[in-house]
């Protein structure tokens, strides 16, 4: 494309018309004042190129730019650290008194800063636009704009971003210099290596792309499901970049803020995203250290609500449970086998039927309400399985109804279907749930009918006016949203859609398709709010769109195949999507299929249900039964005392996950970042997807090879300790432990002699990790043989021995169901652990005193707590030193521990 526009017919015509005015005559166009002179309404005139005076009359600092035709660039400045862009050549760009309009993916849109906080300059060929973090340096002739990090003394540049096609319809690009970029991470879920693999990243793969595939229309529409290894895993679009300089030092960000498909290309001199829409809109966030770059995002998308607690105990599932009868059998066997258990979650049998090529419109896809046939005495059944056992379920539904139900007739007429030619968009090309419509999530009239009707129908605590409802109400304490991409559609189907910041309606195929399952998670968490239901709205999405995780929102990876190569790829995937705000990110554990070639069942499901004890939230089994019999319980497959010692870990980390979910929620933390969030300028930390960071302090290495018993774990600099045995690793240097012995001894159960298969671990020095007490009577989070988890605490400290040193962590609890977390319901405990190293002391403080923001009340709170600290580092391991909490006064509560060695 020419600089300018200067090959375009129009242009030329323009120029034509300029030279026969240009004796005596005005230019008949009308320059209309943007905060200043000079932003020309006119498309066909040439121009001289412009900048506006800076103004903050909307609130941010806002300048426009100008080209000499039809090209415009509008800048803000958000924060000095956030930058937001728009470019276009379809239009005049409106006023800086309108703000830039974002999506639906962006939550917060109350930013201020102010104009007498930047500076600009004409310097000739360029303008600049600058706050004291970021330098807009603005090409006259192209608008391109380099970014220069202006924080510390040494000025890096960033990138130079320029644009393609940016007029007409037509597939539009942005372009990225490489400059020293060395590592792009974020961008979605897609699986790369055919082959399994956890490492690299999008600038080091053998194939540096994120691709769409076409859909069966013929195009690209964006998240979808690819078919890989027996089965299909998710591509879900979440485009935020993080760049990281080739030194590690520094890095900066880019949101796209754009619904439409995008193929990525960082390979490539440019880098380039390629899209569509009518402008291209984005934000960059200079850091330079990938924390800041990731708060600053989470801000602008929103951050992650806290679940259910259940969501952090274990979930088993298959597809499918076909009547109670299966139901309990399974939670049987587990409580035989002194499993905890939390939930099962109900595929969609559920709602009964027949499936699979039934097109006579006697499918219940779309019922959404329990099979009085196969789930008979419901209230009764339902009622029995919280008790003894105290369990709740996870429901599943789809967006699409069956034609013969009576939801589809009353969703038609009220014109709460995707539409086609007018009509109710009849979807039958893949009829294996049936054939019928689609529900419209973009129509906020049906997303309440739907769920008044549906969903609060079954939903404990929820009352609304519905005529499609049948219970009865239950525990629920998450839903679970299937084929979300969506899966289906018929080409060229239209939705109610919605205006930007013009009368233009977005509801084609292309402009939803991406915010569909964002649309449908957002239904749910209104229905809560509309509805005053004070339960936790926890989803988990098959696809979805950045800020789905303020509505509830977490993913798993899809219909994986039970290898342990797809692990490998899926754990490479979870790199990414914690990067881009997927804090609640799971696989169905062992794969949902096996294929014609399938591993050694009993090893591979141990291996992957010791993977997902650690790292997956939730922590779910889930399987298709149907494929050669396919088992999901871990008390009836697998290594049973492995997965036994693996569950009973996992809950006595239960206060560690839930405090780091609190901290996610409020300070935009990830839970289980890969390494090089937590280890930044330690080269050897990037691109690694094999070696996780649980929170800050505990590191693990990942199983996905077939037979293993060890592995090499890469430890960065400093001081730690494996998290079985307590030995301390000094590394001088980031470098590979080899040979991390992964068979344990069974400390929850002394009597059994045998070594358990768990994952090899390693807690940081500095780390203060809160458990509870994990027994056989263990019965779910909530509950220990009838008894409260808390009534009891138990802190593992690693203690950093080197020099004097200091940390902190802070312990949330809460009552775990309702939404009073959100104002005062929830108990803070600060614990502060520092190491004298001239007297040889520990201290460890629990400091109760921070007043009623801390130490708020909830249901069920536990006003006195034996606190037990086990030290590594100091003592001998396994010594324990006894801490009495008395909840009530404020006085600090100190122990110090000697070192008597």
């Amino acid at each position: 494309m020419a600089q300018g526009g200067a090959s375009s017919p129009r242009l030329r015509r323009a120029c034509v018309v300029l030279s026969c005015l240009i004796v005596g005559i005005a230019l008949a166009v009308r320059a209309s004042e943007v905060d200043g002179p000079g932003v020309l309404e006119a498309h066909e005139a040439r121009r001289d190129p412009y900048m506006t005076p800076v103004t903050d009359s909307s609130g941010v600092a806002c300048v426009i730019f100008t080209n000499n035709y039809r090209r415009y660039l509008k800048a803000e400045f958000l924060t000095s650290q956030l930058a937001h862009f728009e470019v276009s050549e379809n239009r005049d760009s409106l006023p800086c008194s309108t703000r830039i309009y974002s999506t639906q993916m962006v939550s917060r849109r109350d930013y201020h800063y102010s104009a007498s906080s930047t500076k600009q300059h004409d310097s000739g060929s360029y303008w600049t636009f600058e706050s004291d973090r970021i330098r807009m340096k603005v090409t006259k002739d192209t608008l391109d704009v380099t970014l220069v990090d202006i924080s510390s003394h040494s000025e890096w540049t960033m990138t130079t971003m320029s644009y393609d096609d940016l007029y007409g319809p037509s597939l539009k690009t942005v372009k990225q210099t490489q400059e020293d970029t060395a590592h792009v991470y974020g961008i979605g879920e897609e699986f790369v290596d055919p082959h399994g693999s956890s490492e690299g990243d999008w600038k080091t793969y053998p194939n540096p792309q994120f691709l769409i595939q076409d859909d069966h229309c013929g195009g690209k529409l964006g998240n979808k499901m690819q078919t890989w290894d027996c089965r299909a895993t998710g591509i879900a679009q979440f485009p935020m970049g993080y760049y990281v300089k080739k030194d590690v030092t520094r890095a900066y960000g880019m949101f796209l803020d754009n619904q439409y498909y995008h193929d990525w290309n960082f390979g490539s001199e440019p880098m380039r995203v390629t899209s569509y829409g009518d402008h291209l809109r984005w934000f960059v966030m200079q850091g330079p250290e990938l924390s800041t770059i990731r708060t600053a995002y989470m801000d602008l998308v929103g951050r992650p609500l806290v679940p259910n607690k259940r969501m952090f105990g274990l979930w088993v599932g298959k597809f499918g449970y076909r009547n109670f009868g299966g139901m309990f059998q399974d939670l049987s066997a587990l409580r035989q086998a002194t499993f905890p258990l939390d939930g099962l979650a109900l595929d969609l049998f559920w709602f009964g039927g027949s499936f699979y090529g039934s097109s006579d419109g006697k499918t219940k896809m779309g019922s959404v309400s329990w099979d009085p046939n196969t789930f008979s005495n419901t209230s009764q059944n339902l009622a029995a399985l919280k008790t003894p056992g105290g369990i709740s379920v996870m429901l599943i539904s789809e967006s699409y109804i069956s034609w013969g139900l009576p939801e589809f007739g009353a969703m038609k007429d009220a014109g709460y279907l995707a539409m086609l030619d007018g009509q109710a968009s009849f979807l039958s090309y893949n009829p294996w749930w049936g054939t019928g419509g689609m529900i419209d999530w973009t129509n906020p009239d049906a997303r309440a009918f739907w769920f008044d009707n549906k969903y609060c129908a079954l939903l404990d605590g929820c009352s609304a006016p519905c005529t499609l409802c049948a219970g009865p109400k239950s525990d629920i304490a998450a839903w679970w949203n299937d084929l979300a991409e969506p899966e289906m559609f018929n080409c060229g189907q239209n939705y109610h859609g919605w205006t930007e910041d013009s009368d233009k309606v977005y509801n084609d195929e292309g402009s939803v398709h991406n915010l569909y399952g964002f649309l449908w998670a957002q239904s749910i968490y209104d229905g809560y709010i509309k509805n005053s239901v004070d339960r936790r709205p926890f989803q988990l999405v098959r696809s979805g769109a950045p800020g789905m995780q303020r509505f509830g929102g977490g993913m798993w990876s899809g219909d994986i195949c039970g290898t342990l190569a797809s692990l490998a790829d899926h754990y490479d995937a979870q790199k990414h999507m914690s990067m881009v705000g997927m804090d609640y990110y799971c696989s169905d554990t062992a794969g949902y299929a096996l294929g014609s070639n399938p591993p050694n069942r009993y090893e591979t499901f141990t291996q992957w249900f010791m993977n997902e004890a650690w790292l997956g939230i939730p922590f779910r089994t889930h399987g298709d039964q149907f494929d050669q019999d396919m088992q999901c319980n871990p008390a009836t497959v697998g290594d049973i005392w492995s997965n036994r010692f693996n569950a009973r870990q996992r809950y006595e980390l239960v206060p560690y996950y839930y405090s780091l979910a609190h901290m996610a929620h409020r300070y935009a933390t990830p839970i289980i970042p890969p390494l090089f969030y937590h280890f930044q300028a330690d080269p050897k930390a990037h691109g690694q997807g094999g070696v996780k960071m649980v929170g800050p302090s505990v590191l693990v290495g990942i199983s996905t090879q077939e037979t293993q018993t060890e592995r090499g774990v890469y430890l960065p600099e400093g001081l730690w300790y494996n998290y079985h045995d307590h030995t301390a690793y000094y590394m001088d240097s980031g470098r590979e432990v080899p040979r991390v012995s992964q068979l344990v001894r069974d400390r929850f159960d002394p009597s059994h002699t045998d070594p358990v298969l768990t994952l090899a671990a390693f807690g940081r020095a500095g780390g203060i990790i809160p458990r509870t007490r994990v027994s056989n009577t263990t019965l779910n989070v909530f509950t220990d043989n009838g008894n409260a988890t808390d009534s009891s605490q138990v802190v593992r400290v690693y203690v950093d021995v080197r020099s004097d040193s200091k940390s902190t962590f802070t312990l949330y609890e809460d009552d775990g169901v309702t939404n009073a977390y959100l104002t005062n319901g929830v108990h803070t405990t600060p614990l502060t652990l520092s190491w004298d190293h001239s007297r040889r002391t520990v201290n460890f403080l629990i400091d109760e005193s921070q007043g009623p923001r801390h130490t708020g009340q909830y249901g069920g709170h536990v006003e006195s707590k034996m606190v037990l600290a086990r030290l590594s580092g100091l003592v001998k391991p396994h010594t324990d030193r006894h801490i009495n909490i008395n909840n009530n006064n404020n006085n600090n509560n100190t122990t110090a521990l000697h070192n008597n060695s």
